[in-house]
């Protein structure tokens, strides 16, 4: 069995009025508190988002047309846990150490060449996190229309990830993430 080795290059960040010290502060405060762990790895345009269509007036991407910053794959994580091999998450599935997705920052951030944080993370789960786990649920509180086959899509992907972040979080860490997620915050 060949082990790979994975880089994870550290990105410069470029300071933005939309992020102040405090919220860094805050996200750190709450990954320390609940013994979490971010990890983002930069994956540049190589994959467009399965959302948006193109917003009139704005240029989008070069290959979709649709508007949308960077792409990257976050990893949320136990502190302490590391991959374990498939015979031991069988045997204690309840424990669920990870739990891994697709990211796209937003056009400004590209353009002000600015990585996203954990805060950005954060803020975007929390707006997840109580959502609906039910694919006709999605439907009706985003005001989806079922019978047209990508709206109905839609929604079932984001049923099926909001299932995936309730199964990560524990009940008291959804609660804190409902009340952190800072009013004030515009993506």
């Amino acid at each position: 069995m060949l082990k790979r080795k994975v880089e994870v290059e550290m990105m410069p960040q470029v300071k933005t009025e939309a992020l102040t010290d405090t919220d860094l502060k805050l996200a750190a405060e709450f990954l320390e508190r609940y013994a979490l762990e971010i990890l983002i790895a930069f994956k540049d345009d190589a994959r467009c988002p399965p959302w948006a269509p193109p917003i009139p007036g704005l240029q989008g991407c070069r290959r979709c047309g649709w508007v949308h910053g960077d792409h990257y794959r976050v990893t949320l994580r136990r502190k302490g846990t590391a991959v374990t091999r498939m015979a031991d998450r069988e045997r204690y599935p309840e424990r669920k150490h990870a739990l891994s997705f697709d990211f796209w920052g937003s056009l400004r951030d590209q353009q002000a060449h600015r990585r996203i944080t954990p805060f950005d993370v954060l803020a975007s789960v929390a707006d997840d996190v109580n959502g609906p786990t039910d694919t006709m649920k999605a439907i009706v509180e985003l005001g989806l229309n079922p019978q047209t086959v990508t709206e109905y899509r839609s929604a079932k992907r984001i049923a099926e990830f909001n299932n995936r972040l309730h199964r990560f979080f524990a009940p008291e860490e959804r609660l804190a993430l409902s009340d952190w997620r800072p009013d004030e915050y515009d993506s």
